[in-house]
């Protein structure tokens, strides 16, 4: 009877392991937006352009829509976000495909030897499921000359990647 039970189990738990589907999605565009240098959080709207599930590339349109949560540090020279936000990705043919917050992401302004300079945000999510995935924003390479940040930036891409069970 125990070896039943065991073999049950087993198959329950491969079913299961099954059942997770994987998504890699990429963005290109849009803005990332703050009320100012100083502002609180940040707000990145942008447009989907593919999205991979279980590593079959698709063709899709939707948005990747990002508000963290409250700042520690500047903006212009870099700064940690805890957890709080939001983290929306949506697509035409799949509809809502991940809603949920960011656990932690770090912003960071990067120098070039040519006297320019983008930012990149990294960071973890997680869905109130329990889903969990990692995401990189960068924007586009802007002159350091007039300055850094001031309120909006040009995304220049965004990769996505989480899991579903």
């Amino acid at each position: 009877m125990k070896t039943k039970t065991l073999l049950v189990v087993l198959a329950l738990l491969a079913s299961a392991a099954l059942a997770q589907t994987t998504y890699d999605v990429g963005a290109a565009g849009g803005t990332v937006k703050s009320s100012s240098a100083r502002g609180p959080s940040l707000t990145i709207s942008s447009p989907v352009t593919f999205v991979q599930i279980n590593g079959n590339l698709e063709t899709e349109t939707g948005t990747v829509a990002i508000t963290t949560g409250q700042r520690n540090g500047g903006l212009q020279i870099g700064c940690q976000f805890p957890a709080g936000g939001t983290f929306v990705v949506t697509t035409e043919n799949e509809g809502e495909i991940f809603n949920g917050s960011i656990t932690s992401a770090t912003w960071q302004p990067i120098i070039l030897a040519n006297s320019t300079h983008f930012y990149r945000l990294t960071g973890a999510i997680q869905d109130t499921l329990g889903n969990t995935g990692t995401f990189v924003l960068q924007t586009k390479v802007a002159p350091t000359i007039p300055g850094f940040f001031n309120g909006k930036e040009t995304v220049a891409n965004i990769a996505v990647n989480f899991t579903l069970q």
